[in-house]
């Protein structure tokens, strides 16, 4: 058993590089080997994993496309962590399945950890996700003023109700009838292609 699972990559995998075996298995071995990780490195209530293997986790998103990024969560040489008297040994990185994708591991296999089987709702989750991608107030605030609504709600993957939801939640100053002008469009539509680039 310890030579089949060197021999389909686990002991490179456990070193944090990537599953080289993981293209080869059927769908329902693939989405059962994910669903693993999750119980041990998943966030419960979320389809958030964390771990220290970051070529994993971009893996992952490349072979499921998933739209969000992997973001570090831990970098050890940050002053937070200097002046933690527990300090990590390697950096954390973190990557959201999505909730449509999560809710497919779930169904695809059954036994997995009773406690972290939570289906999601997937508008709570783009609202999450919306609220962390935007990160503060002021920073909405400013894409506000320099776009359209619904030109940012393309580029943050939401719909405009979502993003009017946050702007309402955050006091974000929205503007009103008549602001965009087709001089200010195409002045924003500049900016906006810059942004997206």
């Amino acid at each position: 058993m310890v030579q089949d699972l060197k021999n389909l990559g686990y002991f490179e995998f456990k070193r944090g590089g990537k599953l080289p075996s993981f293209e080869s298995f059927p769908s329902s071995i693939q989405k059962a080997i994910v669903l693993g990780v999750f119980d041990g490195d998943g966030i419960q209530g979320t389809s958030r994993i964390c771990t220290s293997n970051v070529q994993f986790l971009h893996q992952l998103k490349e072979y499921y496309n998933i739209k969000y990024e992997v973001r570090t969560k831990v970098d050890i040489n940050a002053d937070y962590i200097n002046n933690n008297p527990i300090k990590p040994t390697r950096n954390l990185y973190g990557l959201a399945f999505g909730a449509s994708l999560f809710n497919d591991l779930l169904d695809n296999y059954i036994d997995s950890m009773g406690r972290k089987r939570i289906l999601l709702n997937e508008y709570r989750e783009k609202y999450v996700h919306l609220k962390e991608a935007v990160g503060s107030k002021e920073y909405l605030q400013n894409m506000i003023n320099s776009f359209p609504q619904s030109w940012l709600a393309r580029h943050f993957d939401c719909n405009v109700k979502t993003l009017h939801k946050l702007c309402l939640e955050w006091g974000i100053e929205l503007q009103g009838n008549g602001f965009w002008t087709l001089e200010k469009l195409e002045e924003a539509r500049e900016n906006f292609n810059k942004l997206n680039k």
